[in-house]
């Protein structure tokens, strides 16, 4: 079920779910570290999902999730996955992965009332505190907090390894966030992948895949 608040959204299949994305920009200079991939097998690559080629963009999805259509209003692609397991370690009994992605196009940017001029670690910087500002946010911990600027597939992106205490309409959850922020050539992209805290072992392999094969098209 999916409520709206303000232009924002929260999700509740078990877990309260929220992600905010914030368009103001200021300017800073940026670094950049050495190209960074992983090699994925053919059985992987085939499970490139080529129906987001539409949106100018193409990434590994794994097999076990699930396209959808009501995740977030905006996104460009969206898959979930939720399986009930007597033998999980989560107390709910449920896995749960997510994934979406946005996208900003750069003659979008351009076109605002205010002009901005926006560089990578800005839109990154921007979108992270955007999140952290979120009143549902009882705890906030960026893992990673250099921003340093990967090579993947020809754009630069920065990864960021998020950590969450959010309130529910029941009890806390904690969240674990794998969230990209990429810029291509044709505009700006946010691969944003999570799960429960307790799951990311699970599931972190599979969300590195998945940030590391973006292709924009």
């Amino acid at each position: 079920m999916i409520h709206w608040f303000d232009g924002n959204f929260c999700m509740t299949y078990k877990y309260l779910i929220t992600i905010f994305i914030s368009l103001t920009f200021l300017s800073c200079g940026s670094t950049v570290s050495n190209d960074k991939s992983i090699e994925l097998t053919e059985e992987e690559k085939s499970e490139l999902k080529n129906d987001t080629s539409k949106k100018g963009f193409k990434l590994y999805v794994p097999s076990y999730m699930e396209k959808i259509e009501d995740l977030h209003e905006s996104a460009d692609a969206q898959f979930v996955y939720i399986e009930e397991e007597s033998a999980n370690s989560d107390p709910s009994g449920l896995k749960e992965h997510f994934l979406i992605v946005l996208s900003e196009k750069k003659s979008e940017i351009e076109n605002y009332a205010v002009p901005v001029k926006p560089t990578l670690q800005l839109y990154h910087q921007d979108a992270i505190e955007t999140m952290r500002m979120n009143e549902a946010m009882l705890k906030f911990n960026v893992e990673d907090s250099v921003s340093t600027i990967q090579q993947i597939n020809g754009c630069q992106v920065i990864v960021s390894e998020i950590t969450t205490l959010i309130k529910t309409f029941d009890e806390p959850i904690e969240l674990y966030y794998k969230i990209a922020i990429i810029e291509g050539e044709k505009a700006f992209y946010q691969v944003i992948t999570w799960c429960p805290l307790i799951q990311k072992p699970s599931f972190y392999l599979e969300m590195d895949k998945i940030v590391q094969s973006f292709q924009e098209l």
